[in-house]
């Protein structure tokens, strides 16, 4: 699924993703984000606390010292956004 809605991903990544471009990411940290962010938009029955926490604790066994922390920062900025926005509906 990833592979299939790649640009709708990777749009949603470079929108949360301040200042970085997706070219600009680590291949860790790039991947376990659209890994992530595909779950988060099209499968329903995985809680988002549950694809957060597991993409922080790989992008900190894969990535680097910071790969966590920022993983952490895009992924909860993209859950708030989608929680205002289904309230808003």
């Amino acid at each position: 699924g990833v592979i299939q809605h790649r640009d709708t991903i990777d749009a949603t990544i470079s929108k949360h993703a301040h200042n970085w471009a997706m070219d600009r990411l680590s291949v860790v940290d790039r991947n376990v984000l659209r890994i992530a962010v595909f779950e988060l938009l099209y499968l329903d029955d995985i809680p988002p606390a549950v694809t957060i926490n597991e993409a922080i604790e790989i992008a900190k066994q894969f990535g680097d010292d910071e790969s966590g922390g920022f993983v952490n920062g895009i992924l909860d900025g993209f859950a708030k956004s989608q929680v205002v926005a289904k309230a808003s509906r």
